[in-house]
């Protein structure tokens, strides 16, 4: 069985399943930013290579 990779482009504005504005609705103090700092500068690019 062949498992192939799908991505999407998106940017941190994008409302994608949730009604909510992240830069209204998630106080600046809130770890989900530290965390979503980290996912954003993850450099991907030799793992997409990897998955077919």
């Amino acid at each position: 069985m062949s498992t192939k990779l799908h991505t999407k482009s998106y940017g941190n504005n994008d409302r994608l399943f949730f009604l909510l504005n992240p830069n209204e609705d998630i106080a600046e103090n809130d770890p989900v930013r530290v965390v979503d700092s980290v996912v954003e500068s993850l450099d991907l690019k030799e793992f997409k290579k990897t998955v077919p």
